[in-house]
């Protein structure tokens, strides 16, 4: 998984570098490098010995988010959201009471919510996730949301239930 900064000059990636413990390896970091080539890759989460992934740079480029596993060899292990300052390398956690596992992350246009699908109490649903609290709100739920997209402030998905096949539905961004 990779993305590129804003101003298009640095690209954030995730790899696995195991050597011979490769097979048994669940430690994937992110490496920040000049997209031009014209530095080595940096390791930005060699702190974290467990999974890392997701990039999505802020809409200024000074902070990027990104998904972490806490628990290395342990991939049922729930992803957390963590943002990083990129001037001073400092990470942080966003939503430690949060005890879901957020898959893919999608900045909102004001930068001020993450978006995110994941399992909650049977269904697959929309979460917005306030990037200062953490707070996570459910936006659309009860079934199963197999995609979304946002643009501005207008949110489609597709949600499938057991009476139903998948069908697009269009929201506000705050979930109305």
């Amino acid at each position: 998984e990779y993305a590129f900064s804003p101003d298009g000059k640095t690209i954030v990636f995730n790899a696995r570098i195991a050597g011979k413990s490769e097979p048994w390896s669940t430690n994937l970091d992110l490496y920040s490098v000049a997209a031009d080539g014209s530095s080595a890759p940096k390791n930005l989460t060699a702190d974290n010995l467990a999974w890392d992934n997701g990039p999505v740079f802020s809409h200024d480029g000074k902070t990027f988010y990104y998904r972490a596993m806490k628990r290395a060899r342990f991939e049922a292990y729930r992803f957390v959201v963590s943002a990083m300052d990129l001037a001073t390398g400092a990470k942080h956690e966003i939503n430690a009471a949060w005890d879901r596992s957020a898959d893919s992350l999608t900045l909102s246009a004001d930068g001020k919510s993450l978006y995110t699908v994941t399992d909650d109490v049977g269904s697959h649903a929309i979460f917005a996730i306030d990037t200062n609290t953490g707070a996570a709100r459910k936006l659309a739920g009860n079934g199963t949301v197999s995609g979304f997209d946002i643009v501005g402030n207008q949110l489609v998905f597709a949600r499938s239930t057991l009476t139903s096949p998948a069908q697009l539905f269009s929201a506000n961004a705050e979930g109305g």
